[in-house]
């Protein structure tokens, strides 16, 4: 019973608020109505309405343009044959490849009517170490084993071009408090991403394992079809906030198949706040992760980029 009357209770003072604020509402504009009515003069005439001369809407397009900052640091194994002893090589104990690297970030979009949008993206991420191999493992024809001198580098690139949709229905909360106003609403999209890993190992011959030189290079490209939700919180705070014009909270995750190669799939998942302190301008922070299961012939990557990002947006 007391967790009924817990859930229950807010709920009932929910109701009554927003029937409060209805009445209230309904209220004016009767009074409003009276008043229109009391004062207005009748019409001497009334001629039909001309249906040619209809007032349609204008469509309203709205464009941001993001740029900035991603701080993402790169994990997970990688497995190279064609030889039966090549095993899950992991990128962070193994090569040391598990450095934060400062990646721009760059995404245009633009929305109309409130009903749907279109977002492109893109980034570059490169990453390289050197030292002592930790393990004994087969990469390609290299054979590494502990204490043998290496260098290596890992690159990923990718573009993403996104459709998003949000219905009437998807936003299930619109309410003004006090001379702010919230809202709340939910999108499904579509989106094709272009990702391209290329990965190089190289032997330098020194080294406690006693191995020759070498070298080995190996990656793959994918197209990948994916479907996502998305999730926005809009907050406009009242004229006598301070530097403050609005607040945006949203989220959004995807998936999809990789095409190409040997195939594999491909997740996103990003999660943001933008404090925008005029109309037009605002700083944007938060999480983005990519993540793929990929192969191509005897090269398999499994792993991605994961951590924050810092960036100016302009809204117009």
């Amino acid at each position: 019973m007391q967790q009924d009357t817990f859930l229950v209770r807010p709920m009932r003072m929910c109701g009554l608020f927003v029937a409060t604020i209805l009445a209230l509402a309904a209220h004016g504009s009767a009074q409003d109505g009276l008043t229109a009515t009391a004062t207005a003069p009748a019409p001497a005439t009334t001629e039909p309405k001309d249906s040619s001369q209809t007032v349609t809407p204008e469509d309203h397009y709205e464009f941001h343009f993001n740029a900035g900052a991603w701080l993402p640091r790169l994990g997970g194994k990688v497995t190279f044959g064609p030889s039966a002893a090549a095993n899950e090589i992991s990128l962070e104990d193994s090569f040391n490849l598990d450095s934060s690297e400062a990646v721009g970030l760059f995404e245009l979009g633009m929305r109309k009517n409130d009903a749907w949008g279109l977002n492109l993206s893109g980034f570059h991420f490169s990453t390289s170490s050197s030292g002592p191999f930790v393990g004994h493992e087969q990469f390609g024809s290299l054979t590494l084993n502990d204490g043998d001198r290496f260098n290596s580098s890992f690159d990923m690139t990718s573009i993403e071009g996104e459709f998003a949709y949000w219905p009437a229905s998807w936003r299930p909360a619109t309410h003004g408090v006090k001379g702010s106003e919230v809202d709340l609403w939910f999108a499904h999209f579509l989106a094709l991403r272009y990702l391209d890993v290329h990965q190089r190992v190289e032997l330098s011959g020194g080294g406690t394992g006693g191995a020759g030189g070498g070298r080995e290079s190996a990656g793959g490209d994918w197209l990948t079809p994916m479907v996502g939700l998305q999730l926005h919180l809009h907050w406009y705070p009242p004229a006598g906030v301070p530097l403050l014009k609005g607040l945006e909270i949203g989220g959004a995750v995807a998936l999809g198949p990789a095409l190409g190669s040997d195939g594999g799939f491909i997740t996103q998942i990003s999660a943001g706040i933008t404090a925008f302190f005029t109309n037009q301008i605002g700083l944007s922070f938060g999480y983005r992760l990519l993540e793929a299961h990929v192969e191509k012939d005897d090269y398999k990557f499994t792993g991605g980029l994961q951590g924050l990002f810092l960036a100016g947006t302009v809204h117009f």
